[in-house]
């Protein structure tokens, strides 16, 4: 009746082992520090201290004098003769970035 039953004995030889002067982790965190929470959520820097610029977000998006955000429209590049002239000239305009994305793109540029 070896099942599921001795995990916990396992865990406590374990723990009784590195007690007992196997080599121990002495940083709490994994090394080197993640600078981002996820893969799906990128460019939000965890680390209070860090105050460099984003380079690859700073290219992208220009903050206006009043503090808006702005990045560039798609669909501008191109295969523009099968688009209409509407559509040409929508996507030669810049546009501003959605609510939830400015705070986010703003902690990206920390001196912009």
């Amino acid at each position: 009746m070896q099942g599921r039953g001795a995990g916990l004995a396992g865990k406590v030889k374990r723990a009784a082992r590195s007690a007992l002067g196997r080599k121990v982790r002495s940083y709490p965190l994994p090394w080197p520090f993640p600078l981002y929470k996820s893969a799906r959520t990128p460019f939000v820097p965890t680390l209070s201290a860090m105050q460099k610029t984003r380079k690859s977000v700073s290219k992208r998006f220009k903050v206006t004098g009043t503090g808006k955000v702005m990045r560039r429209s798609p669909n501008a590049r191109h295969l523009l003769s099968s688009k209409s002239r509407k559509q040409r000239r929508r996507a030669n305009k810049s546009k501003r970035v959605d609510d939830g994305f400015e705070k986010k793109m703003l902690a990206c540029m920390p001196f912009a």
